[in-house]
Order: structure tokens, then sequence, then C-alpha cells
């Protein structure tokens, strides 16, 4: 069934005078029906609309040959009312305290705006953008918001260019969603707005490096004992078992792949084993310790996706300040977001023919990175 359209909107450029006062005194500006009055009777509060969109550059030039140009009302049709109010907001530069409480759906109808009024420079509602994450991220601070919100979040936070706040939505999934990771957005509305599907694949990737590490840490404690020759070798293998089993993580890589990695890291809090008195050595290890350094290194491993160093590798070149980072051993010099190693190599956007090429250069098969395989 087709989505109902919004209602029509109305820029009113005269007569409205309280409108006009409510958009320079930065107050909410009136709503009446379906028409959404802004005042722009002088012509320097016309001038912001045409500078912001190339769009309304030519329907809005008073030399131009469009009616609109000097029309009292000019329609809009089949906009998101929010998305409008906050474009000509940051474009007159008066924002409100309101235009930062709308919900994380209206994001993306300022970038169906901004596709559809030709509007180049995001910048002013980039700014925007920041403040509105930092009061979304300080309310739900202490608790754990929903994975289909924060996959509304992947997209605009990618076009928007807020690296810190795309660095925590990436890193949340990797860490929260139980299964393959995708965008969520809604079916009426800005379908055709997509991530590339190169960062899909790789924060896929990250999460399955996240599962693989945290059962390599579980089940190299198995191998240790299958290879002891002692005879409480089977207590203990046994107990190990049992206790992993007891907190619904037995067998490890099936429960990673049924649950996000916080669910497994949430059950092995509560792991408990200590092998039998009298066991040897070799069995009586400290398998609370292996347990909780292996939730913490899981953990502490991936810090999302870098959009800095994702930039770094988009296009056709040899990726020369990309790889830099891994001669440097600085990771996120010079990036917005602070991270580590793991981030780098899973923000790579480039060619893997690049990649190889790289590393088939003299000498940089002894510097390589050997995180993916030395842990």
């Amino acid at each position: 069934m087709k989505a109902k359209a919004n209602p029509a909107l109305k820029l009113s450029t005269s007569m409205f005078l309280n409108a006009h006062f409510d958009l320079l005194e930065a107050r909410p500006i009136r709503l009446s029906g379906s028409e959404f009055h802004v005042l722009d009777m002088l012509d320097e509060y016309r001038s912001p609309l045409r500078h912001g969109s190339k769009h309304l550059r030519i329907l809005l030039d008073p030399s131009g040959h469009f009616k609109e140009a000097a029309a009292s009302h000019v329609v809009l049709e089949d906009d998101n009312l929010s998305a409008v109010e906050i474009w000509l907001r940051v474009l007159h530069d008066k924002e409100t305290q309101r235009s930062y409480t709308v919900a994380v759906s209206v994001l993306r109808h300022l970038i169906i705006l901004a596709d559809k009024y030709i509007i180049e420079d995001l910048s002013p509602v980039c700014t925007w953008f920041e403040e509105w994450f930092d009061r979304w991220d300080t309310i739900h601070r202490g608790s754990t918001p929903g994975v289909n919100a924060v996959r509304e979040l992947l997209y605009p936070t990618w076009r928007l260019n807020h690296a810190t706040a795309f660095a925590r939505v990436t890193k949340f999934l990797a860490y929260e969603d139980s299964g393959h990771v995708t965008e969520s957005y809604p079916r009426d509305d800005g379908t055709h707005l997509h991530l590339p599907p190169r960062i899909i694949q790789q924060l896929n990737a990250a999460k399955g490096r996240l599962r693989n590490i945290l059962n390599q840490h579980l089940l190299d404690v198995t191998k240790e004992l299958f290879k002891a020759n002692c005879r409480c070798k089977e207590k203990a293998f046994f107990g190990y078992g049992k206790a992993l089993y007891k907190v619904n993580v037995w067998p490890p890589d099936t429960e990673a792949l049924r649950n996000s990695i916080h669910t497994i890291t949430d059950r092995l809090a509560k792991f408990h084993f200590t092998a039998a008195p009298g066991s040897c050595r070799s069995c009586a290890k400290n398998y609370n310790g292996i347990v909780s350094n292996a939730c913490s290194y899981t953990l502490s491993y991936f810090d999302g996706l870098c959009l800095d160093c994702m930039d770094m590798t988009k296009t056709e070149n040899d990726n020369k300040d990309y790889w830099r980072h891994n001669e440097q051993k600085e990771w996120d010099k010079e990036c917005r977001a602070t991270h580590g190693e793991p981030t780098w190599y899973f923000s790579f956007m480039g060619r893997k023919e690049n990649e190889d090429r790289f590393r088939r250069r003299p000498g940089q098969a002894e510097k390589e990175v050997r995180f993916m395989a030395a842990e």
C-alpha cells in the first residue's frame, strides 16, 4: 500500500510578521495545519535559501523566469516538516533547543532534502547533527538503545561525516547485533539511501573476527588438556566444559553464532570453575582468569570503523597514507576517532589488488601486520 504523502508545505514570504520574528528570535516556527510559515519578507532572509540550495537558487532568482521568485507562497510537495524546519534554521543560523529532540527518522529526511534541493554544502546540518548526537548519546548513556534504532544511525552518521558517532555506532552493532549486521530504514522514505556494500561487508568481517577471537581463547584451554598425559585431564576437561554449559556458552562457536558478542560475555561473567583438589599443575589452571581475560580482550579489541581511514582508501590510488599507519604503527594518526590496529585494518575500503600490491613491495613482508594470525 502506498504511503500517505506529507501535506504540502508552504513557505510564506509575506504577511506573517509574527512568524518572521519567530525565526529571527529563534523561537519555534509556527505550524498551522498543512502550512509552515516562514517569513522571508526581506531579501536578506531569502538569500540563505538561495545560497544554500542550487535548486532554490534558480527557483527564487529575482531575475529568473519562475513565478515562485515573486510569489508569496512557495509550495514544497511531500517533504518532512521537521526536516525542512531544521534546514531553514541552520541556513539562517537560528537553531532552537526543540530542533535537537527530533526522532532518528528525521535524519534521513535531512539528507533526502539535501539531495532533492541540491544542497551541496552539508556543513551547516553536520554541525547541528554533532549537537543532536551528543544529546542522543547522553540520553542513552547507562542504557542500551535498541539495535534497530542504532542501525538507523548508520547511514546518517556516515553521510553527515561524524567520525566519532560513526565509530560508536559501528562498534555498538559489532558487539550488540546478534545476526548479520544490516542497515535499517523506513520502507516508505529514503529507500535509495544506502551505505556502500563494502562498509557493511567490513563491519560484518570485524564482527566475525570478534567471535573467532573469543572462541579461540575459550577453546585453547581444551586443546592443552587434549595434549596432557595426566590422569586428571578428563575431569578437568569435563568440568570446564560443564561450567561453560551452565552459563549457556557451550559449544562456544555455536552460541556465538546465535547471540551477540555482548550477550556471550555477559553470560561468561557468571562462569566459575576450579579444578578438583589434587589436580596436576597442567590441569589446575586459573580457568576463571582465563575466561575473564578472554572477555576483556574481546571487548576492547574493536573500536568501530574509522571514517578517516576509510576516506584514505576509497579512491583508486595506492593508498599510501593508509599504509603509512602500518609502517609507523600509529593507527589513528590524524584520525578524529581514537582507535587501535583492528579498526585501522577493517576500515580498508580500497581494492584488494591495491592491498596485495602494497604487501608485495620489497621489505614489506617483514613489516606486515600479523595480528590476524598471531593472537
